[in-house]
């Protein structure tokens, strides 16, 4: 009868191991099935990048209209240069925005040249229209 109980509790006690076992297997594949989310969730560098520059670009547009905005404020003799001054600021803006698109089909290989370019051009874009901003509302 010793032996009756004796296997009883070691047949409990294995079950119950191998129900406790079988439990901690599934929290253990939870982290790395959470692990793989959080990489998807992170954003592509390229994308990143592509999403600021676009910004960026949308807020200098909208800078860029407000000073159109002001184009009558500007001194008669001072007009023509003004509004050539805009007409090449427009270009510039025109140019950034084809990098952009570009840099949207970009692949790996021509990524960091196309990006260089995107960056190149939102200077030379923005130090023009800090130029004819600080231009153009001091006279």
């Amino acid at each position: 009868m010793k032996k009756m109980g004796f296997i009883f509790a070691l047949v409990c006690f294995v079950a119950t191991s191998l129900i406790i076992g079988c439990g901690e297997k599934e929290p253990a594949q939870q982290p790395a099935q959470k692990q793989e989310g959080k990489v998807e969730q992170q954003q592509d560098p390229m994308k990143e990048y592509q999403t600021m520059a676009e910004a960026k670009l949308e807020e200098l547009g909208r800078e860029i209209e407000a000073l159109k905005q002001k184009a009558g404020e500007v001194k008669e003799d001072a007009k023509a240069e003004f509004n050539q001054q805009m007409d090449n600021l427009k270009e510039q803006q025109d140019t950034a925005k084809k990098k952009l698109e570009e840099l949207k089909t970009a692949t790996r290989e021509n990524w960091e040249d196309l990006k260089a370019q995107m960056d190149g051009q939102l200077k030379k874009l923005g130090d023009l229209f800090e130029q004819i901003k600080s231009k153009f509302q001091e006279g």
